[in-house]
């Protein structure tokens, strides 16, 4: 196909909007080579059309929306590569999500080639909202890790439920465990997952581990059932503290129902101790790498 040409009449009008704009006269040739594009590929759909003066329009028309999308970028103190990469990957109209994808897009490919430039931008995308360093902070974390077309609204509701729980006596730690899966899991067991990663933590584990062991005692908390065989087997991890307890396993089924431990098997636990002892059994287990749930 032979290549297109911008027209005379086209480029004058290119470059009359491009001026408007404020648009550095450095950007010209790269819209000039998007309106190109843009002509070639309706040529290609329409096939030879009898006025091509109608796709030279509406090529003109993509062009000048691709460069709004781009001077916005670039008015917020982005380099001209960061803005290139979100246009090239965005369509002419788009949501919420789809800008949050187009960031995650150019964020990623610009990591590849400058992973300091690609830090400096991202940090300037967080602060265009105006919000505090604690939504920054989870945003950032969210495009970095997880490249979600939600991450803005996740990060918005992560704040927002962070510094809540803030506000009611909750540690920070404890605030963003719970905040940070408070968009997929319910209110119960965000609340057991916190409280477990918390109390890990500070029982000197890293991380990772104590992840593993808050996902295990947030998924027996919530399904309501212990399988006491577990217990049986490595009640010689426990904590002095809950020691006692063990004269009680022999007569406890292997699978019983949490409410009924509490009811029938260990009266005299309140339901904290009853989370306690459960959570210490989880971390003993995992202090001896040996494998807690079934």
């Amino acid at each position: 196909m032979k290549k297109t040409e911008i027209t005379p009449a086209h480029e004058e009008q290119l470059i009359r909007w491009l001026n408007h704009a404020g648009c550095p006269s450095q950007f010209l040739q790269k819209f000039k080579d998007i309106y190109l594009r843009y002509n070639e590929e309706a040529e290609a759909y329409e096939g030879t059309s009898e006025d091509p003066n109608a796709i030279n329009s509406g090529s003109l028309e993509l062009t000048i929306e691709k460069l709004e999308l781009f001077m916005k970028e670039i008015n917020k103190g982005h380099s001209e590569k960061w803005a290139a990469l979100v246009i090239d990957n965005m369509p002419i109209e788009y949501t919420e999500s789809e800008y949050c994808g187009g960031i995650s897009f150019a964020y990623r490919e610009l990591l590849k080639k400058n992973k300091k430039l690609a830090e400096q931008e991202l940090l300037i995308h967080s602060k265009s909202f105006g919000e505090d360093e604690i939504f920054e902070k989870q945003y950032i974390h969210l495009i970095k890790n997880d490249g979600s077309m939600n991450s803005l609204e996740n990060a918005k509701n992560y704040a927002k439920c962070y510094k809540r729980l803030v506000k009611e006596g909750k540690s920070e730690i404890y605030a963003h465990y719970y905040a940070d899966w408070a968009d997929e899991y319910t209110s119960f067991f965000c609340e057991n997952f916190a409280f477990a990663v918390e109390k890990a933590l500070s029982q000197g584990l890293k991380e990772s581990d104590a992840i593993s062991i808050a996902l295990d005692f947030g998924d027996v908390m919530c399904n309501g059932t212990i399988w006491f065989d577990y217990w049986r087997k490595y009640s010689k991890y426990l904590p002095e503290n809950v020691q006692y307890l063990t004269k009680y396993f022999n007569d406890i089924p292997d699978k019983i129902s949490i409410e009924i431990m509490e009811r029938k098997y260990i009266p005299r636990l309140t339901e904290e101790e009853v989370a306690d002892f459960i959570l210490d059994t989880i971390i003993a287990c995992k202090n001896k790498e040996e494998k807690f749930y079934p």
